[in-house]
């Protein structure tokens, strides 16, 4: 402190105009001014770096707060959509489990139903296996069953939906075969009932089979005529 007045003091005496050389108070007076001014200048420099390091660090704990903000909504948005997902896919699972549980009910029902049926079917059902095979009778509106021999073993049992339409059947089978082959009329059912003609078929179908295994022939149907639960339901009519 002494030095800075001594410096001032030597500074203001060398500045000094000579009423201030002639007065020596008055110039320790200029010099304890100057260095008040100075020492004030430097007292708001530094208020100032630190009003301005006070904002830069506020600043930077608002950021960091923000950052901080931000990743916790983040990550319970995350955590939200991962218990939503995990919600989703456990009423799925419930619905497709309840689903299935149903789909398996429907079917053991069904399943039931229709064993009930053919058993009903199998209790009420004539001897095989000319049960309700109507013998044909000339009628020109009846529906025809036919077997159809080809060679020395193959044998197809056939219908026809009419006498008119018997002939075309014929033709219609050489053309596919490209071999002749004989026909029989082996039964028939009234016109226009297609479920008795089917019937009939089926009951001509079974007897085939029966006197095919005994005679060492061939019965080339690729599938039987009927389904065996229809034709026992129908059977049993």
């Amino acid at each position: 402190m002494k030095t800075t007045l001594s410096w001032m003091l030597a500074f203001s005496l060398a500045s000094a105009t000579p009423s201030a050389l002639a007065n020596p108070a008055l110039a320790a007076a200029r010099a304890a001014e100057a260095l008040r001014s100075q020492q004030a200048a430097a007292r708001i420099a530094s208020e100032q770096n630190a009003a301005r390091a006070a904002s830069v660090a506020a600043q930077a704990n608002r950021t960091r707060y923000a950052q901080q903000t931000a990743a916790a909504q983040s990550r319970a948005a995350f955590e939200q959509q991962a218990r939503s997902q995990a919600a989703f896919r456990h009423t799925e699972f419930l619905r497709v489990n309840a689903q299935q549980a149903q789909a398996n009910k429907q079917r053991l029902a069904i399943q039931s139903h229709v064993k009930q049926q053919v058993d009903i079917a199998k209790r009420n059902l004539p001897a095989r296996p000319v049960a309700r095979m109507t013998t044909f009778n000339n009628n020109a509106n009846a529906g025809l069953i036919y077997q159809r021999r080809t060679g020395a073993s193959d044998v197809y049992i056939g219908q026809t939906k009419n006498l008119q339409r018997f002939p075309v059947r014929q033709t219609e089978h050489a053309k596919k075969l490209n071999t002749t082959s004989s026909y029989q009329l082996v039964g028939g059912a009234p016109g226009g009932d297609r479920t008795l003609l089917r019937v009939a078929e089926q009951a001509a179908y079974d007897a085939q089979n029966k006197y095919s295994a005994k005679m060492a022939l061939n019965v080339t149907n690729a599938i039987r005529p009927m389904a065996e639960v229809k034709y026992m339901t129908a059977t049993a009519r």
